[in-house]
């Protein structure tokens, strides 16, 4: 049916049956009055981001009883020992997503950096207590429980978005014509299918997590491969847990267009800890095949180890916090360049080689391995 076509038939909708832009309220309490309805102020707008971006339930109440009913402010790099470590004058920069779509890179203090209300406070100080309170010896609980926070976050965040996206549904298109509020409506109602997806995704690898903690050895579901770097690097750090469609040489992985699969995810945890970085790959056991082909991408040419590493940061992980040392050295254009990079996510362009861009010092491997090492601890 065509636009004109639509607005036509659109016209003759009773004013009790459900809204056609699929919101389930009556047409009458939803676009009916719609292009006479005030707009919504940017500030307003923005408010409400804030507050359901501070929003949010104990990720781990289904699996074990809270301490609390709320959630805390958690870190999802922790603090102490890894943001301090880029930190100048306990600030760094993060990228801030503006409700109009914008990624950009804002000056923060470390209490702020990186916090999301993801668990109570006995679930943060519990789940994690193996690498925040003990030295880091890269065992694999302390890499598995890396792993569940960075899958924890994105789960968080895509909750986060979706729900904001509901809010933006209903003022979006306010003093709009007829003809703006389809187009609108469209556009956001593709963005809600995409993050309704995305959750679900993200929730049923999220549960194969907590099933394996009644399982012994359960650190052993996932694989790992480190990267070690040298002193004072890296001037970025991030985590995540995402699903890549393409390699970085531009071979398809998987086709994420297809709904009827469940896709392949790999975890990225970019951390300091003692003074020591580390980039870590993670992928679980039964994705073998796929962790490979794109770590195999990554060590394809040895001088370009570190440039794929700071694309891989850089494209995929929103998550992404860095010195303000190295950002504030950085020319103007490299500053456009690094936001660019994280728009990618929002591009309907696929991957492409070309986006692979030069690291900027930020990032210096000095030694790289599978983790091979039985320590549970």
């Amino acid at each position: 049916m065509s636009l004109q076509n639509f607005n036509e038939f659109a016209k003759t909708f009773s004013k009790a049956k459900p809204c056609w832009c699929l919101s389930g309220k009556k047409y009458i309490d939803c676009h009916f009055f719609k292009s006479n309805t005030a707009k919504t102020s940017d500030n307003e707008l923005n408010s409400q981001q804030k507050k359901i971006f501070n929003e949010g339930q104990c990720l781990h109440r289904h699996i074990d009883k809270c301490s609390s009913s709320t959630s805390i402010q958690s870190h999802s790099i922790s603090k102490r020992k890894s943001l301090s470590s880029i930190a100048k004058n306990n600030h760094v920069y993060g990228l801030k997503l503006e409700f109009r779509g914008k990624m950009s890179f804002k000056k923060m203090g470390l209490g702020q950096a990186s916090t999301f209300a993801g668990f109570c406070e006995k679930h943060d100080n519990k789940l994690f207590e193996s690498f925040e309170k003990n030295n880091f010896q890269k065992s694999r609980k302390q890499l598995f429980d890396l792993c569940y926070r960075a899958l924890c976050i994105e789960h968080y965040h895509m909750k986060s978005v979706f729900n904001f996206f509901q809010y933006m549904k209903q003022h979006i298109d306010n003093q709009e014509d007829f003809d703006q509020q389809i187009e609108r409506q469209i556009s956001i109602n593709c963005l809600i299918k995409f993050y309704k997806i995305g959750i679900k995704n993200s929730n049923n690898h999220k549960s194969e997590l907590e099933k394996s903690f009644l399982e012994p050895k359960h650190e052993d579901h996932l694989t790992h491969y480190i990267f070690e770097l040298h002193k004072g690097y890296p001037a970025f750090l991030g985590c995540t847990c995402f699903n890549m469609e393409f390699d970085l040489c531009g071979n398809r992985l998987q086709n994420l267009g297809n709904l009827s699969d469940l896709p392949r995810n790999i975890f990225i945890n970019c951390v300091s800890f003692d003074g020591q970085g580390f980039f870590i790959l993670s992928w679980f056991n039964k994705n073998n095949e796929y962790g490979n082909k794109i770590l195999n991408s990554i060590l394809k040419s040895k001088n370009s180890i570190e440039d794929n590493l700071f694309s891989l940061c850089f494209l995929y992980v929103q998550n992404t916090y860095v010195s303000p040392s190295w950002y504030e050295n950085l020319t103007d254009f490299q500053k456009s360049d690094l936001e660019k990079m994280q728009m990618f996510w929002n591009d309907d362009d696929k991957f492409s080689i070309h986006l692979i861009k030069p690291n900027l010092d930020s990032i210096k491997v000095k030694n790289h391995y599978f983790l091979t090492s039985t320590t549970y601890k």
